[in-house]
């Protein structure tokens, strides 16, 4: 979480998106996948178990940070509940500076349907967390 967080804070405009995979990978990516892993160890599951909560939580943890930089972009302040466009009056790229909306939704909803897959390679009913997973594509907080 520090190195990814010295790394966003140290970015540079025109950095690339191998550089904003890093970071998301580092911060909010690293977060989830670890939140993911510890219940799965913390309930004894299966090593495929703990292998596909990892793949779910690296797959949702992008797509999550993905769905965030739209909505800096195109969120509703009071909905959010925080400023937008921060990256934009910093000056720093982000998946939508980089992509564009409609190619965001995109990678948004494959990330989604990789995180679910691996739900179901390895766990039976996980009911809350498809629905979970499916209410990010179009969260606006």
């Amino acid at each position: 979480m520090c190195g990814g967080q010295y790394l966003d804070t140290n970015s540079f405009p025109g950095e690339g998106d191998a550089f904003i995979d890093t970071v998301n990978s580092l911060k909010t990516g690293a977060l989830i996948t670890a939140a993911c892993r510890m219940g799965v160890l913390c309930g004894e599951g299966s090593p495929e178990q703990i292998e596909a909560a990892e793949r779910f939580g690296q797959a949702f943890g992008k797509a999550f940070q993905i769905r965030d930089d739209m909505l800096d972009v195109t969120g509703d302040e009071k909905t959010l509940g925080k400023n937008i466009g921060s990256d934009v009056k910093e000056n720093k790229n982000n998946y939508m500076s980089l992509y564009g909306e409609t190619r965001c939704a995109e990678m948004v909803s494959v990330l989604l349907q990789q995180a679910k897959d691996a739900l179901l390679s390895a766990f039976e009913e996980p009911v809350f967390l498809l629905e979970l997973t499916d209410s990010m594509a179009d969260r606006n907080s």
